[in-house]
């Protein structure tokens, strides 16, 4: 089984780095997430209150704010503050929202194990159950042998030592077949391996012990009592929750379980998993490389390793980081090149809500000024760092005050493109579409490839046309705010914020720029056009960035490269090459030219 897997994950490395050739999934992609329906009234909403009602200054939170704005190694979509259980500040970045649900990635693991916490507490099993008794109906003679020492605590605390990992997820169908059927590379107890797919073992033992899966068994017991309605969780090919991946939440539910978290387990005085689970789950029980970040880990949850907090996290930012000391609890989304807790955000945090940060017993005297600098600063999130330039015409000397406009006027380019259509040319764009390559493979959803790119004015509103096979991606651009539209990718749609400016380059040639923000997903595309007579040249990027993606594979490759039968292979591929193909992927730039009227 093992060597199946690590054949077509290097298959599927190897697609994915063919332009020529449209990238084929090594499993059927079928399509699950649900179009997010935007008019919402939340359920049992945070009490809210003025920074200076919990003892904090609203000028100190500003600061905060603008500098995780200012770092521009940081790609934020949202954060939100609590404190004491009441929300303090709320901010989002450039087109995203926060009434719009967001992806979790691994923050879902952390959820998981409130499922497994009361199992638990209701007696059905204990850290120590052995997952071949969990799963004795479904399990060889050999793996009975094999597999005997790994139970649901090393599951929990990423120590059972199992080979099958993530990238399985999309070279095969039966996940708890290929984890039963899999190599044991450490001693079950003995190592971290940060491996997803014991996260989905979990879910897996909660549908084979209570014939329901994660979201049915957590309905009444998690969701309902929080009041969160809107959410989703993505499952496996055989219908199981994928448990450590794949949840969509709403920003404010996100912070809710991180309430749940800082409150042992109680809601609103309602008890919803008991506080020795909580405790136990937000502990150190393992050590984790320091290069992870400054946390330890858990069950399925990160503890600091020098301050008294826990962090449920996802990759490229997704978080809820409880400060235990002082009540704070941050959330936040993003799209930041870090798999753990590696980027400036933490630092940031640190810094401002760690050790050194106390708030008085009582309230601050009231500070309009302050509130008002508070709010102006989340109005503008996102318009000031470097990737968010201002959506005018670079040349107009008013482009650094867009305000002071009194009309807003399109861009004269935009009548100048409408109507216009290039073709691509297809030897090199088979593996390139709109939607960030990230996003295809994690969702296992590959584009047709790019055959055409046009413009229209309609309304006074400039729209772009992505054409991909048979899919046409319609867009609006906002050249002074977010224009927001719904697109269909393999029947799973995608709700966007575009926003573009037009400037010139050293040859004087016109140059659009977009950026395309994914509301719901960890990932953002930007491209950047240049328009010289009858054609136009392509470039598409992304965050997180190449370099991040690159690392992110050779990793993967070297994992390989440790495997006996695959070793030979992979050691033939040369790192040079490999950071070549992967810029190609991740930064491609392609030839368009102009369709005859």
């Amino acid at each position: 089984m093992d060597i199946k897997i690590q054949t077509n994950t290097l298959r599927l490395i190897t697609r994915l780095s063919d332009r020529t050739n449209r990238t084929e999934p090594c499993i059927p992609f079928v399509p699950q997430k649900p179009e997010f329906i935007e008019k919402y009234e939340p359920v049992m909403p945070f009490e809210t209150a003025s920074p200076e009602q919990v003892g904090i200054s609203s000028r100190y939170i500003a600061d905060f704010y603008r500098e995780i704005d200012c770092d521009e190694s940081l790609d934020m979509h949202g954060i939100t503050i609590l404190k004491n259980g009441k929300k303090i500040a709320q901010g989002s970045f450039g087109a995203y929202r926060n009434d719009v649900w967001h992806v979790t990635h691994s923050f879902s693991k952390s959820v998981t194990s409130l499922a497994i916490g009361m199992l638990i507490d209701e007696g059905v099993l204990t850290t120590d159950t052995k997952i071949t008794k969990i799963f004795e109906k479904r399990v060889s003679p050999l793996t009975l042998i094999s597999h005997r020492a790994i139970t649901v605590g090393h599951l929990l605390t990423m120590t059972s030592g199992i080979l099958f990992n993530e990238a399985g997820s999309v070279t095969e169908e039966n996940w708890v077949k290929a984890f039963l059927e899999s190599t044991i590379t450490d001693e079950p107890g003995k190592k971290f391996s940060y491996n997803s797919m014991n996260t989905y073992m979990l879910s897996a033992a909660v549908k084979e012990l209570t014939e329901q899966g994660l979201c049915e068994f957590l309905e009444p017991r998690l969701f309902k009592p929080l009041g969160i309605e809107r959410y989703f969780w993505e499952k496996c090919p055989k219908g199981i929750e994928k448990g450590g991946w794949g949840l969509y939440l709403m920003p404010d539910d996100m912070a809710k379980l991180g309430q749940l978290y800082m409150n042992r387990g109680e809601w609103h005085g309602n008890r919803i998993v008991s506080s020795e689970w909580i405790d136990e789950a937000a502990s150190e029980k393992v050590a984790t490389p320091k290069e992870n970040g400054n946390f330890n880990y858990g069950y399925q949850i990160w503890t600091g390793r020098n301050s008294n907090s826990f962090l449920l996290n996802g990759m490229f930012g997704q978080n809820a980081l409880g400060m235990r000391d002082s009540g704070i609890i941050i959330v936040t989304t993003g799209s930041n090149g870090e798999i753990f807790q590696q980027s400036n955000l933490y630092r940031i945090a640190e810094k401002y809500f760690g050790s050194g940060f106390s708030v008085p017993a009582g309230p601050l005297p009231a500070d309009k000024k302050g509130e008002k600098e508070l709010k102006k600063t989340l109005d503008s999130l996102g318009s000031v760092r470097r990737k968010a330039k201002p959506l005018v015409d670079s040349k107009n000397p008013l482009r650094l005050f867009p305000k002071l406009l009194t009309k807003k006027k399109l861009p004269p380019q935009c009548s100048a493109l409408a109507g216009r259509e290039y073709l691509i040319a297809p030897e090199y764009s088979r593996n390139i579409g709109i939607m960030p390559q990230v996003i295809q493979i994690v969702q296992n959803n590959y584009t047709q490839g790019l055959d055409s790119i046009s413009f229209a004015l309609e309304n006074g509103i400039f729209s772009v046309v992505f054409t991909e096979g048979s899919s046409v991606h319609k867009f609006p651009v906002g050249f002074f705010k977010p224009e927001y539209a719904t697109l269909d990718f393999g029947g799973e749609h995608y709700l966007v914020g575009t926003s573009g400016f037009f400037a010139s380059n050293e040859d004087g040639a016109d140059v659009l720029k977009l950026r395309i923000s994914f509301l719901e997903a960890g990932s953002a595309r930007f491209i950047r056009m240049v328009f010289n007579d009858s054609s136009v040249t392509v470039t598409l990027t992304e965050t997180p960035c190449g370099k991040f993606i690159f690392d992110s594979i050779a990793d993967v490759m070297d994992g390989l490269g440790e495997k006996r039968l695959l070793g030979a292979i992979t050691s033939r591929i040369d790192r040079e090459w490999l950071k070549y193909k992967t810029d190609g992927l991740f930064s491609p730039t392609v030839e368009g030219k102009q369709k005859p009227d």
